[in-house]
């Protein structure tokens, strides 16, 4: 059985708190990595959806054009649209 992330995150948040570290590298340690194990769900859920639904993305160059990031990630570099 896998836990949860966010709960797996927010006990290493909990256990940070609550062990005992003569310097606390230890407790500082244990944050970080929930931080980041956190920072890297939310991350994962942003790129799903935006390989599920798309993006459009504005260039800022003077030739001024938009860029269509499709759903399928393979698409990425052969997605470029001329801004109407």
């Amino acid at each position: 059985m896998k836990t949860d992330t966010l709960t797996l995150a927010k006990s290493l948040e909990v256990l940070a708190q609550e062990i005992q570290s003569d310097d606390g590298v230890a407790n500082a340690a244990i944050f970080e990595a929930a931080q980041r194990l956190r920072q890297l769900f939310l991350d994962k859920q942003r790129m799903d959806w935006i390989e599920q639904h798309g993006l459009f993305v504005a260039v800022a160059f003077p030739e001024t054009q938009w860029e269509r990031v499709p759903p399928n990630r393979a698409g990425i570099d052969r997605a470029k649209e001329v801004k109407p």
